[in-house]
């Protein structure tokens, strides 16, 4: 195997964990790495945004992240500013592991990691996940306090959007994470400022979580529910929904339905069909149990239909 048979193999595995393929670039690093380095560095300046390079980087960094190879932290970091690419890529992974990566890889230079979170057309959510991910790496001791402290201070008055932005959930979570209590007034004004939606975060909550913090000094207990530096790629992937025998038969059992759906519209067969979809929001959760939400799933295939009598 090749570090070119493995990334042609990422990029076109599907719903299958390529998990030999996966294994073999672990295995084999000092000949993997490199490859996969520049196949996330073209992917994240535009050189290549191809299918087989957008589905490949998703192994890619999760591999790099396992690795916590530093040479990742600059591309990666660019790909975090190419909102629409780093979805197409990333999915789910944009908040579920793309923060944790970003420890992991993380070189030792804060300077990309803030353009991200003052990038105010990059995704939200990337950017929430940049601004826990340097406030970890400052509550580790890898980012100086008094630069984590100071900068702090500066998005306080610096960072847009000024309201209804998931960025800012961050930056009091990073406020109660670290303890830094000094901050607590600043963070009550963004509440009641209506900064900060409280389906996202409460402001009980928030002050919870600080006490916490203040009562075990020196404690990362605070970043556990947020973060943490990122693991076993195969191990953590094989509990995706996507890679699971489930996520199979619950497409057998969409396409059956499509399948039907075609049928009464080629037949009048006299049977009246339900539209299983007809009352979830395009940002409700997928009722097919993907975890994803309805817009980013099911909602961009055909209806799944339920027939009403036996065909």
């Amino acid at each position: 195997m090749t570090i070119v048979e493995v990334i042609q193999d990422f990029g076109t595995t599907g719903s299958t964990l390529p998990r030999a393929s996966m294994q073999w670039a672990l295995d084999n690093w000092d000949e993997a790495a490199p490859g996969l380095i520049a196949l996330l560095d073209k992917y994240a300046s535009g050189e290549d945004r191809s299918a087989v390079a957008e589905a490949a980087v998703f192994f890619a960094v999760h591999l790099l992240g396992q690795k916590a190879e530093t040479r990742a932290f600059q591309p990666l970091c660019r790909l975090m500013h190419a909102t629409e690419a780093c979805e197409a890529a990333l999915g789910d992974a944009e908040t579920e592991t793309l923060p944790q990566i970003v420890v992991s890889t993380f070189d030792n230079d804060p300077g990309p990691l803030k353009g991200v979170i003052e990038d105010a057309a990059a995704d939200q959510f990337v950017r929430n996940g940049a601004l826990m991910a340097m406030a970890y790496l400052a509550g580790t001791g890898r980012i100086p306090d008094a630069e984590m402290r100071d900068y702090l201070r500066h998005l306080y008055t610096e960072m847009q959007p000024r309201k209804d932005s998931c960025v800012w959930v961050g930056w009091v979570d990073a406020v109660a994470c670290l303890g830094y209590a000094e901050y607590a007034q600043q963070a009550e004004t963004l509440f009641e400022n209506n900064f900060i939606d409280p389906f996202a975060l409460r402001v009980e909550d928030f002050r919870g979580d600080l006490q916490q913090t203040l009562a075990n000094p020196g404690s990362m207990a605070g970043f556990e529910r947020h973060i943490r530096p990122f693991g076993d790629a195969i191990e953590h992937l094989s509990r995706w929904y996507f890679f699971t025998d489930a996520y199979q038969k619950d497409q057998a059992r969409l396409a059956a339905n499509r399948a039907a759906e075609e049928r009464l519209n080629r037949f009048d067969t006299g049977y009246p069909y339900i539209n299983e979809f007809r009352n979830i929001g395009r940002n409700d959760p997928c009722p097919c149990g993907s975890g994803s939400k309805h817009k980013k799933c099911c909602l961009n295939k055909a209806p799944a239909l339920t027939l009403s009598a036996a065909q």
